[in-house]
C-alpha cells in the first residue's frame, strides 16, 4: 500500500512484481489519471480515493509512504495500531 499515492506511478511499477499493489490517494484527479494509465497498460493494482487516515492498514504486509509532515498529524500512532 502506497500512502498518498498521487497518479499511482510507485502502484503501477509495483504492481509488476507483487500478487498485490495498492495506492490510496485523496486528490481524484491523479486517482482518474492513475486508472486510466492502469487501464491502458493491463496492469492489476487498486487505486483508492479515499483520505487514508480513515483507511484500516492491518490487511497489508508493507507500507510506502514519502515522509513528510503526516508524521506529526497522528500517523505514526495509527501505524503503530493498525500494523
Amino acid at each position: 500500500m502506497d500512502l498518498g499515492s498521487g497518479d499511482g506511478k510507485i502502484v503501477l511499477i509495483a504492481s509488476l512484481f507483487t500478487k498485490s499493489a495498492a495506492g490510496i490517494e485523496f486528490d481524484e484527479e491523479l486517482v482518474k489519471k492513475g486508472i486510466e494509465i492502469r487501464d491502458k497498460l493491463g496492469l492489476k493494482c487498486d487505486l483508492i480515493c479515499a483520505d487514508y487516515m480513515e483507511h484500516d492498514f492491518s490487511q497489508y504486509d508493507i507500507l510506502f509512504i514519502n515522509p513528510d509532515k503526516s508524521f506529526h498529524h497522528g500517523l505514526e500512532e495509527k501505524l503503530l495500531r493498525e500494523m
